[in-house]
């Protein structure tokens, strides 16, 4: 299992910077993927978890509306509440429940998300929980040898991510949980997108670092998704950290509209 343990914030959440997450990413991608480094290939995120990683991977109706995308189980034993189906009950209205006892190191991805238009956000769920997978055991790990106290706060077996995590911004109000999740999406996102294979693709592309025209940013943040096979929308994040792309840039429709046939003959 790759696991770390890195010392811990004020907060109590792991104490880790962008540059130590690039580096711990890039460390996986070259002991188990190095061709995605090489080649720019996307990475097999649903192979690098259960194989190399060693978790294991599960689908399930997490929520009755998609509010949920991901979880990750800590520990052994829990239960975990999930839909058997999305339709509810004709006569009740109610929806029927189906609990599940997962082992530790277990990652639920929401069903919905399993098509083929969902494949890039799908993709980044799944890097995200092998972001808390490797990062956060040392805050949510339960030894159960270990006596917990009256006056102590007993903590959570499982972590479930909604499906608006990933576009959260960073501000001066973040706590706890803002800062945990983070640390995932940056996971997530540096092990899909890895900084040096953004910049050789850019390079290959024939592209300047500071791309001034909206439309040809536009077009690299499409071939990036493409190419790493992420949404649009964890591209654009991607290249605003790395300085490809301005903070105040933003995918609009008219963008869309006026590249409309270049990407469905694309």
């Amino acid at each position: 299992m790759y696991q770390y343990n890195f010392n811990k914030s004020s907060t109590g959440a792991p104490f880790i910077t962008l540059d130590q997450i690039e580096s711990l990413t890039e460390q996986i991608l070259n002991k188990y993927c190095p061709s995605a480094i090489e080649n720019f290939e996307a990475v097999d995120i649903e192979g690098l978890a259960e194989f190399d990683l060693g978790f294991n991977v599960e689908y399930a109706y997490l929520s009755h509306n998609g509010c949920y995308a991901g979880m990750m189980v800590f520990n052994d034993d829990q239960v975990i509440r999930t839909m058997k189906s999305l339709m509810p009950n004709i006569k009740t209205g109610q929806w029927k429940l189906e609990y599940l006892t997962d082992r530790a190191n277990t990652i639920l991805i929401d069903k919905q998300l399993d098509n083929p238009r969902d494949k890039g956000f799908r993709r980044f769920t799944l890097a995200n929980e092998c972001g808390h997978g490797v990062i956060h055991p040392c805050v949510f790990y339960r030894d159960p040898n270990q006596l917990i106290f009256f006056n102590e706060e007993e903590k959570p077996a499982s972590l479930a991510c909604r499906t608006g995590d990933v576009n959260k911004k960073k501000n001066k109000r973040w706590g706890f949980m803002d800062t945990i999740e983070w640390q995932a999406n940056t996971f997530a996102s540096c092990l899909l997108m890895n900084k040096k294979v953004i910049i050789k693709y850019l390079y290959y592309l024939g592209y300047d670092k500071h791309i001034k025209d909206e439309t040809y940013l536009f077009d690299f943040i499409m071939k990036v998704s493409e190419q790493f096979q992420v949404s649009k929308t964890a591209a654009l994040v991607r290249l605003k950290v790395l300085g490809y792309a301005p903070n105040n840039f933003e995918l609009t429709k008219e963008l869309y509209k006026y590249n409309y046939w270049d990407i469905i003959y694309r």
